[in-house]
């Protein structure tokens, strides 16, 4: 989405909704992740302006198809 708004909206494999969930836990503070349509597998991220770019090289090296929006 935006670096300014801290946001980033991605698409994930549905079933992998949680997984990325999980490991952004284990990534303590740098995002948190919501699910926006499960169906879709529509995720949002919020993180702050300092983290911005390791949330998304986080979700870059998932080793499954993402697309960011």
């Amino acid at each position: 989405m935006s670096k300014e708004q801290c946001l980033i909206r991605a698409i994930v494999p549905k079933e992998k909704i949680g997984f990325t969930g999980w490991i952004f836990e284990g990534y303590e503070h740098v995002g948190l992740v919501s699910t926006i349509d499960s169906r879709a597998g529509e995720i949002l991220i919020r993180t702050t302006s300092d983290l911005y770019e390791q949330a998304e090289k986080i979700l870059q090296n998932l080793p499954f198809q993402i697309e960011i929006l």
